[in-house]
């Protein structure tokens, strides 16, 4: 998590420059060459990279469905959170907490345009997935981070 933290604030730009942030977050799935494309997948592709850990190698957020260590519906600290949206579409993040309100808190590429914690129902998640070979802790941290993230925001 602490790979993943140090890119808050990480943000599009937009127009015809792009972040290299965003783009090597990119050249963990492909190489796309903006930061307009969708970059959810990427983003926990090069934090696991960087962690000496395999990831999809994929951009396609729905990549992580079948990725790891399958935890069902049971969060874990640390865990990438599998949102699915249908047709194909969805989303993913890691669980770095809760919030009072019982919401998760996840820490996440293209939330917003930029890595930033937001605030999450569970409708919408498909599974929550850990790394083969890791010990999940499943004691999440309570954050004082509110909203109601939608689809919308993780275009």
């Amino acid at each position: 998590m602490d790979t993943a933290s140090s890119q808050i604030g990480v943000k599009e730009i937009f127009g015809s420059k792009h972040n290299p942030f965003i783009l090597d977050y990119h050249a963990t799935t492909g190489g796309f060459k903006n930061d307009e494309t969708p970059w959810c997948s990427s983003f926990v592709n090069w934090t696991f990279k960087q962690n000496d850990i395999k990831g999809t190698n994929s951009a396609m957020a729905m990549s992580w469905k079948s990725w790891g260590q399958n935890l069902g519906k049971t969060p874990a600290y640390g865990s990438v959170a599998v949102f699915s949206y249908g047709g194909g579409k969805g989303h993913v993040g890691f669980v770095a907490g809760q919030n009072a309100s019982g919401k998760l808190i996840i820490l996440g590429g293209n939330q917003s345009d930029q890595v930033k914690y937001s605030a999450f129902g569970t409708s919408q998640i498909s599974r929550f997935v850990y790394p083969k070979g890791h010990t999940p802790n499943y004691t999440l941290p309570k954050m004082s981070i509110n909203g109601n993230t939608s689809f919308k925001s993780t275009r």
